[in-house]
């Protein structure tokens, strides 16, 4: 069966009435998502329920109707008022509830006998792991340039100016090595940050960023940070060393990611607003009752 859409009904707020073709025999597997719940005999009219895709306001839902059936034909009634836009079929039989709340893309399966349902398109995740890349260099921004700081003060002896013999020219190449390879670990490091902005990508289902909780940007970052230190803790000859050197402050970047903001709804900035203004008056009146009672010398 060829996908395709019933409109719903102009005397109902979420009812649709598929007839079909002379010769078609009705098969309500044609129309339902997942199975048909199993028949209760208790029911009316050889009343059936079901679950089925119907367009809302606000996208695309799984519903739960009652389903009147006749022999080519049938009714599809939500069994909550609501109002429905129109009502999608054949669903493919890949697709399950969770594929379809939510929904905002539909398209043709490549048989083309059923629909599919996306929250998203490959395109959504190619421009988030751009995002992520770009993002994840800026968060090492500071942190980068903070230790060049510190390197370009050991090269140019920013603490002693003096001229350097024996052990304290030996103390001053170390320290200005040191600082150097905690630099070149940080710029290593990073990249290894960004090469798993992408992977950790890759590994959700198309959409399942919108379909979960879980997977926002600030999620796909730290997972990159902890896999990156994963590989590099995985590497005792010398990248776990490394690592050592660097890793309080890899962590505090991690913090800094994770850190939640106070954001207010518009009515809570409101009421804050207006008590911070009754507060403050009420302080200015006090001092002036204060100003007005206390005697002149």
């Amino acid at each position: 069966m060829i996908p395709s859409f019933i409109e719903r009904e102009f005397d109902g707020l979420c009812t649709f009435y598929f007839n079909g073709p002379q010769g078609y025999v009705l098969d309500l597997s044609d129309f339902i998502i997942g199975d048909l719940e199993p028949k209760d005999k208790t029911l009316s009219r050889g009343m059936r329920n079901g679950v089925v895709a119907i367009e809302m306001t606000d996208g695309w839902r799984a519903e739960r109707v009652n389903i009147y059936p006749s022999p080519r034909a049938a009714t599809f009634e939500c069994s909550e008022d609501k109002l429905g836009l129109r009502m999608a079929f054949p669903v493919d039989p890949n697709m399950t509830e969770k594929d379809v709340n939510g929904a905002t893309i539909l398209y043709p399966n490549e048989t083309n006998d059923g629909w599919l349902f996306a929250h998203a398109t490959p395109a959504h995740h190619d421009d988030r792991i751009i995002t992520l890349e770009a993002v994840m260099r800026t968060l090492f921004e500071g942190l980068i340039h903070d230790q060049l700081e510190d390197v370009l003060k050991a090269v140019i002896g920013h603490n002693n100016p003096s001229p350097k013999i024996g052990t304290e020219l030996l103390y001053t190449y170390n320290a200005q090595s040191g600082e150097f390879t905690n630099y070149s670990n940080i710029i290593e490091f990073r990249k290894e940050c960004v090469k798993w902005c992408s992977e950790v990508e890759k590994r959700l289902h198309i959409g399942q960023h919108v379909q979960e909780d879980n997977h926002t940007l600030k999620h796909q970052l730290v997972r990159a940070i902890h896999q990156a230190k994963a590989v590099w803790k995985a590497d005792t000859e010398g990248k776990a060393r490394n690592l050592e050197a660097i890793e309080g402050q890899v962590n505090a970047i991690i913090a800094h990611v994770e850190r939640d903001h106070a954001f207010e709804t518009r009515w809570a900035r409101a009421a804050r607003r207006e008590a911070e203004a009754k507060a403050a008056k009420a302080r200015s009146d006090a001092a002036n009752s204060e100003t007005e009672t206390t005697p002149s010398e």
